[in-house]
């Protein structure tokens, strides 16, 4: 019989049904707060993507189009036509027009420093891409020019 006092129901069952469900409602907030705690600091940057890829960087060639530049010495009566092609990695494709006339002031006022003797020479030729190349890469940002070509060169 003392079994059956156990089940029934009184004011010790009450308290302890109660006490019972002030724990268990205690230990689901506790449950919510701490799910809410470890949710919000520790799981984002656990499931952050990380830092975006680089950029994608494309091969762009420009065409300065055919150019006239006047040749040291010569009293202006020699001059050189040349078209020059700029070869250029850039994230930024439709931005390398906008260089094009820094590349044709840069052709222009290195071309003037030569004379048409000089620049019939392979080696002057040679340092007159490297120099270019040099300059261009100085008016620029977000690129780098990487080969200079030479499309047409006419010393008269």
């Amino acid at each position: 019989m003392a079994e059956e006092d156990d089940l029934e129901p009184g004011p010790k069952r009450k308290l302890n049904l109660v006490m019972l469900g002030a724990i268990g409602g205690g230990a689901l907030i506790l449950g919510i707060v701490l799910g809410v705690v470890v949710g919000g600091f520790v799981l984002p940057p656990l499931l952050a993507p990380g830092p975006p890829p680089p950029p994608e960087m494309v091969t762009v060639q420009e065409d300065l189009e055919t150019l006239t530049v006047n040749l040291r010495g010569g009293d202006g009566l020699q001059v050189m036509t040349i078209r020059v092609v700029a070869e250029l990695e850039t994230e930024f494709p439709k931005q390398v027009s906008i260089w094009r006339p820094a590349f044709r002031d840069s052709v222009v006022m290195l071309g003037s420093d030569f004379t048409a003797d000089e620049m019939q020479a392979m080696s002057t030729q040679n340092r007159f891409k490297r120099e270019l190349r040099h300059r261009f890469n100085l008016s620029i940002s977000n690129a780098e020019v990487t080969s200079i070509y030479f499309a047409e060169m006419i010393i008269r």
